[in-house]
């Protein structure tokens, strides 16, 4: 009998193969809904949106639905192939390519910025969230928006301090693991994927995010050349605070 072999992969390199499987909870519907709403509710007109840290390119596709030219970047080039492969025509193909957040490496300036599902958790130094405002605001036109979420720290205390999920799929299976340190305010997920067209081998992920108390997010956009408009509980426009689940922050250049 052969020794299944551990391997240690790249965040989201392995996973981008069942991302969309690990993602199924999500409703993309909603989430497009709620970016058009807030550029309506802020008296903004959007035709051009990019969408940082898109994954597989499900929310692009929702925007594109809605008659917005979509960009979507990545810094996962895995993530950036399994978007590329769900094109359709190339009339409703959203533009995907990879990139670092805080280097985005579009030269086109935008309406909107959007990065969503927490993604800004994964900037594990503050200067890594400067260099990021820094960089988005130089890609937006004048009064082009930001809105990017945060998972909060009453999140991860209440659903990640000590969490396993298992689950079986087409392509092979997934274990996920976390954890949240309270004295670093870090939220460790490990993933541990089994493929079927690997069978004698199991993938490690380790995924690290860094969970900010808000007060911190709003400094940063305070020192930043944003302005702040917005900062909205879980999907809505209650405003945010540290019981919410998800905070959004909508932000003007």
């Amino acid at each position: 009998m052969k020794r299944t072999k551990r391997i240690t992969s790249t965040p989201y390199s392995v996973l981008a193969q069942i991302y969309d499987v690990v993602m199924d909870h999500v409703n993309y519907e909603q989430w497009a809904n709620y970016i058009s709403y807030v550029a309506d509710i802020h008296g903004q007109t959007v035709v051009d949106i990019l969408d940082i840290s898109c994954g597989t390119g499900s929310l692009c596709f929702k925007l594109k639905d809605r008659g917005y030219s979509v960009y979507g970047c990545d810094l996962s080039l895995e993530m950036v192939w399994a978007a590329r492969a769900k094109k359709t025509s190339p009339l409703h193909f959203p533009c995907f390519y990879c990139a670092d957040l805080r280097q985005l490496s579009v030269k086109q300036p935008l309406d909107m910025v959007v990065c969503l599902y927490d993604s800004m958790n994964y900037l594990d130094k503050l200067v890594h969230w400067e260099k990021a405002f820094n960089d988005i605001y130089s890609r937006l036109k004048p009064n082009g928006l930001f809105v990017f979420d945060v998972s909060t720290i009453h999140n991860s205390r209440t659903f990640f301090k000590r969490h396993l999920y298992r689950r079986s799929c087409q392509k092979g299976s997934y274990t996920r693991r976390s954890t949240f340190d309270e004295k670093t305010f870090v939220q460790h997920n490990i993933f541990e994927i089994r493929l079927n067209a690997s069978p004698d081998a199991v993938f490690v992920e380790h995924h690290m995010q860094v969970i900010r108390p808000l007060n911190q997010i709003h400094n940063l956009i305070q020192r930043s050349a944003f302005q702040p408009l917005a900062c909205y509980s879980d999907f809505s426009f209650r405003p945010g605070s540290e019981e919410s689940k998800r905070v959004h922050f909508v932000l003007k250049k």
